[in-house]
């Protein structure tokens, strides 16, 4: 789960503008043909709404998304999550 707390930090550094920290940082670049240095990255401010952040897995990894929003103190962003075919047999304990 650490990896998906990285990506909330990265993202709301670039929310709020700062995505030349993760430039500095030696973080991947992202899919930009231009490069991370050729990024305005003033432009992202306030374009994502991460305050109730939705995650959303699929079929085993769905568990993840679960686990995610169990962990209201870790991830104090994620609002609700969406699972899709669920991998998981025997959920009920039964």
């Amino acid at each position: 789960m650490a990896e998906i707390e990285e990506a909330f930090s990265v993202l709301s550094q670039m929310n709020c503008g700062q995505g030349d920290l993760m430039t500095k940082s030696n973080l991947p670049s992202g899919s930009s043909p231009k490069g991370p240095d050729d990024v305005a990255w003033s432009d992202w401010t306030g374009l994502m709404f991460l305050e109730r952040a939705t995650t959303m897995s699929h079929s085993v990894d769905g568990a993840l998304s679960v686990q995610i929003c169990r962990k209201i103190e870790r991830f104090p962003l994620v609002g609700q999550g969406i699972l899709l075919n669920l991998g998981v047999s025997n959920v009920d304990g039964r």
